[in-house]
């Protein structure tokens, strides 16, 4: 544990390149860490360096020598990159992404009916508990079998105006037009699906792990991606056992 500061990305080129600039607390100057990436006989040779703006005084040279602190820095190197390597080869094995198995699946074809908003990004709960009841309303009215459990369909994000091109939606088992509901239908695809459980809150990071996967294959996906909250709240008051199941669309 070194102690408190700020590490912040200043160059990166995929499969390359890394540098970033980090600030400690107590230290007047900054330093660099840099991990080049160069293919090698069929394996990714990993080169990691960390330096400081200026050289070493002679006199510190000696001292790091002496306390044995050059050891204790190259066993946190080699510690450092042998992580590295096992979190690659769980990925590359086990298609496990910080923690979330990857899921490349083909999907059948899927009904919704569903209300589909610009929804700010402060309302989105507010937006769905006023949508799925009134959909389920609707639904029974007109006696629709359901095909699994309330969605939430999302096109796109707009960080400037922090808003959400989003629906709530219900899945259906046959495609049918609904008054005063809209209706979707999603056909066929080569997908990737991520089981998350917890708090709705948390999905970020399941959704984080997909695109690294994404980006690692080049994959590139079509909208809306899709949450089917699986778990209903009102039986199971453990949000660590709700589940979240996340689809995304591959791009033919």
């Amino acid at each position: 544990m070194v102690g408190s500061g700020t590490m912040t990305t200043i160059e990166s080129t995929p499969t390359s390149l890394h540098k970033s600039k980090m600030e400690f607390e107590g230290f007047d100057d900054s330093s660099t860490a840099e991990f080049n990436f160069a293919d090698k006989d069929g394996k990714t040779e990993v080169i990691w360096k960390h330096y400081g703006v200026e050289d070493l005084p002679f006199l510190a040279r000696g001292y790091v020598f002496v306390t044995g602190a050059k050891k204790d820095m190259e066993k946190d190197f080699e510690n450092g990159l042998a992580n590295m390597a096992a979190l690659a080869k769980e990925r590359i094995t086990n298609k496990m992404y910080d923690g979330y198995k990857i899921n490349e699946v083909v999907l059948q074809e899927r009904h919704f009916i569903l209300n589909r908003q610009q929804v700010a990004y402060d309302n989105v709960q507010q937006f769905y508990a006023g949508n799925l009841g009134s959909l389920f309303a609707k639904a029974q009215r007109a006696d629709v079998e359901m095909d699994g459990m309330p969605c939430g369909l999302f096109y796109g994000f707009n960080d400037d105006t922090k808003m959400v091109d989003m629906s709530a939606a219900i899945p259906i088992k046959e495609p049918l037009a609904i008054k005063g509901a809209q209706s979707l239908t999603l056909p066929n695809s080569k997908g990737i699906t991520v089981d998350y459980f917890g708090d709705y809150d948390g999905t970020p990071a399941a959704h984080a792990a997909v695109e690294s996967y994404m980006r690692d294959y080049g994959i590139l996906s079509d909208p809306p991606y899709i949450e089917e909250y699986v778990t209903d709240p009102g039986e199971e008051p453990d949000p660590k056992k709700w589940l979240t199941k996340i689809t995304y669309y591959i791009s033919e």
